[in-house]
C-alpha cells in the first residue's frame, strides 16, 4: 500500500507488467485502501516515508516537497490516488492539507472523511438553521417528488464563494439542488466503510457520511428514481444499471442510526411542506398532463378566448335586449 501511493504520487514509470499500471488493478487496489480492516496509522507509514525518500515530488499542478517536520506531505501523498473514486469530487488544489482536521488525521479512512466534510462556515449556517428542526424520517422519493413540482439541479458552482462538497445539499423554492455524484464499482465500499467507522469511532454530530446516505435512501427508491436524477444530471451512473445504483442506496442506507441532528433536517423539513401544498401538486399535474408542448398551450388559450368572448356576448344580448312591458 504504501509503494502504490508513493509510486502514484509521484507518477514515476512503472515497468512493463507492473501490476500497479494495469488499471483494473490499481482500481482493487484503491478498494482495498478503503476497508476498515486495511487501515493503519498514519506515524507508521510515516516513518516508512521519512526513512525511504529525501526528494521532491512533483505532482501537476502542485508540487509536494519532502519535508520530515511535516505531515502534509504525506497526507497529499495519500490522497492522490483515491481522488478520482471519491464520489463528490475533489479539487486537489483546493484541499487545505495544513487545515488540523486533515493534518492530523489517524489513517487513511480517517483522512478521506476529514478532506470531504463541509467548510466551516457553511457548517455553522446549516446548524444555525437545524436548530429548531426535529429529525426527518420520512420523505417522497424523487418521482413523488416531481408529481409535486419539485425540480431536481445538478450544482456544479458554489454563489456564496466557498468550496462546493457532496454534502452541499439545498431545497429552495422549489428546487433540490444537489451536487453532481459519481456512483462506480468504488462508491459502495466507500460508504461502507467509512460510515462504519465514524458510527463506532466517534461521537461526533453530525454524522455527514450516514446523514447524506439516509438523504439518498429517502430520495431513491426505485430505479426510475435513479433514472431521473440521472436525467438531470445530478447523478453520473457508471455502473450501467440503474435497478443494481437503487439497490446499493437502499442496502447503505438500511439499519443506519440517526441522530436528532440530522445534518438535513432543514432541507428535509422545507420538502415535506412543499408536498403538503395542494396548489403545487396541481400545478405540476396540468404542466405534466395538459402543459407538454407550446401548442397545447395555443390551444387552452384559444379555447379560453372562445369562452371569455361568448360569455361577454351573451351578456351584451341581454343587457341591450329590451325589457318586456306587461300587457
Amino acid at each position: 500500500m504504501f509503494e502504490f501511493r508513493v509510486r502514484k504520487g509521484e507518477h514515476q514509470q512503472s515497468h512493463v507488467g507492473d501490476e500497479v499500471k494495469v488499471s483494473w488493478k490499481r482500481i482493487q487496489i484503491c478498494n482495498d485502501l478503503m476497508l476498515l480492516e486495511n487501515q493503519l496509522p498514519f506515524f507508521i507509514i510515516s516513518e516508512f516515508y521519512d526513512m525511504s525518500y529525501d526528494m521532491i515530488v512533483t505532482q501537476n499542478p502542485n508540487q509536494i516537497h519532502h519535508d520530515p517536520t511535516s505531515t502534509s506531505t504525506l497526507t497529499k501523498l495519500a490522497m492522490l490516488p483515491i481522488l478520482e473514486k471519491l464520489p463528490g469530487g475533489i479539487d486537489f488544489s483546493k484541499i487545505d492539507f495544513e487545515n488540523t482536521s486533515v493534518s492530523e488525521s489517524k489513517h487513511f479512512l480517517d483522512l478521506m472523511h476529514n478532506v470531504c466534510l463541509p467548510s466551516s462556515s457553511r457548517d455553522e449556517s446549516n446548524n444555525h438553521q437545524n436548530k429548531n428542526q426535529t429529525t426527518c424520517f420520512q420523505m417522497p422519493c424523487v418521482i413523488e417528488l416531481q408529481d409535486a413540482g419539485v425540480k431536481f439541479e445538478a450544482v456544479k458552482n458554489d454563489n456564496d464563494g466557498l468550496n462546493l462538497n457532496m454534502f452541499d445539499i439545498r431545497f429552495k423554492h422549489g428546487h433540490f439542488k444537489i451536487p453532481k455524484f459519481k456512483v462506480d464499482d468504488s462508491t459502495e465500499i466507500f460508504f461502507r466503510n467509512i460510515i462504519a467507522y465514524k458510527q463506532h469511532s466517534s461521537d461526533d454530530k453530525p454524522k455527514y457520511f450516514t446523514d447524506h446516505m439516509y438523504l439518498m435512501d429517502l430520495l431513491i427508491n426505485y430505479k426510475e428514481d435513479v433514472t431521473q436524477l440521472h436525467r438531470h444530471e445530478v447523478l453520473e451512473n457508471w455502473l450501467g444499471d440503474d435497478e443494481v445504483v437503487a439497490l446499493m442506496f437502499n442496502n447503505l442506507g438500511n439499519g443506519k442510526i440517526i441522530e436528532e441532528q440530522f445534518y438535513y433536517a432543514e432541507q428535509c423539513s422545507k420538502v415535506n411542506t412543499h408536498c403538503k401544498r395542494w396548489w403545487n401538486k396541481v400545478v405540476a399535474s396540468l404542466k405534466r398532463d395538459y402543459f407538454k408542448n407550446i401548442w397545447v398551450i395555443a390551444a387552452a388559450f384559444l379555447l379560453l378566448l372562445t369562452f371569455t368572448q361568448t360569455v361577454i356576448s351573451l351578456i351584451t344580448i341581454l343587457t341591450s335586449s329590451p325589457s318586456l312591458s306587461p300587457p
